[in-house]
């Protein structure tokens, strides 16, 4: 299994249920989500990754989980690039 870096940048995009998810790792022990990982199609169910948040403060690395399922095409997150 590979290991990735998936990076947020909160100056980017908000994240406005952030809270929330951290509510549910508290109670679940994890949360399921989707996150985009650019053009890559290498990412598969089982590989291991780590969540950095860049630009303003706190920076780091804060989260890690595993891939659950396979990579796939959707709507660009950022609705003003596409």
């Amino acid at each position: 299994m590979k290991t990735y870096l998936l990076s947020w940048n909160p100056e980017i995009w908000e994240w406005d249920d952030l809270d929330d998810e951290i509510n549910t790792i508290k109670e679940k022990g994890f949360v399921e989500g989707r996150w985009s990982c650019g053009r890559t199609k290498i990412i598969k169910p089982g590989d291991y990754f780590f969540l950095i948040r860049l630009g303003k403060e706190p920076k780091g690395i804060f989260a890690s989980g595993r891939i659950i399922s396979d990579v796939y095409e959707d709507e660009h997150w950022n609705e003003e690039r596409y």
